[in-house]
């Protein structure tokens, strides 16, 4: 006798639910070949989105089959309730899953905001504004007329400052 996949699985609840993640992965998977088709959607998305559709559409049928068998009844009953119960297993799981991504966004956005904020306040490069600092480094400009240059055009020359030795008999400070 050959395995009957269908009849295996819907011995239990949890088979009941492997059965509809593959019908409903099967199903998004569809609808994800044709947007990329498209050119909708790339080839991560469409894993990503088949996915958390396979899973979604197994905990509404598996939620489905067990509230259908715990309600009983007769056929329309039990058809209702496992109409019912797959419609709020799904609409439940999928507000999860967007609830979690809005929260990983958020976090995601937090974190790059933070590592901005500290590659800007630990940010070794000097920010010299002309019009308030040529006076400042007039002794790190070449000449005088550089200076008077770059008051004008706010763009100015910069010479980087030179360390000196000091004599041996002078104060061992160092100059700059």
């Amino acid at each position: 006798m050959s395995f009957n996949l269908a009849m295996f699985l819907a011995k239990s609840v949890g088979g009941v639910g492997v059965l509809g993640g593959i019908v409903g992965g099967s199903a998004a998977l569809a609808k994800n070949i044709k947007k990329k088709r498209e050119g909708t959607i790339s080839n991560r998305e469409i894993a990503v989105d088949t996915g958390k559709e396979a899973v979604g559409a197994g905990v509404a049928t598996a939620f489905s089959a067990f509230s259908a068998g715990l309600v009983g009844g007769g056929l329309a009953v039990s058809l209702g309730t496992a109409f019912v119960a797959a419609a709020a297993g799904k609409f439940a799981w999928d507000y999860g899953v967007d609830f979690i991504e809005a929260r990983m966004e958020e976090d995601k956005q937090t974190e790059l905001d933070s590592e901005m904020d500290e590659v800007f306040s630990a940010s070794s490069i000097p920010f010299i504004k002309p019009e308030t600092d040529v006076e400042t480094i007039k002794g790190s400009v070449e000449n005088k007329q550089d200076v008077d240059s770059a008051e004008n055009s706010k763009s100015m020359k910069f010479i980087p400052a030179q360390k000196t030795e000091p004599a041996d008999d002078e104060d061992r400070t160092e100059l700059i």
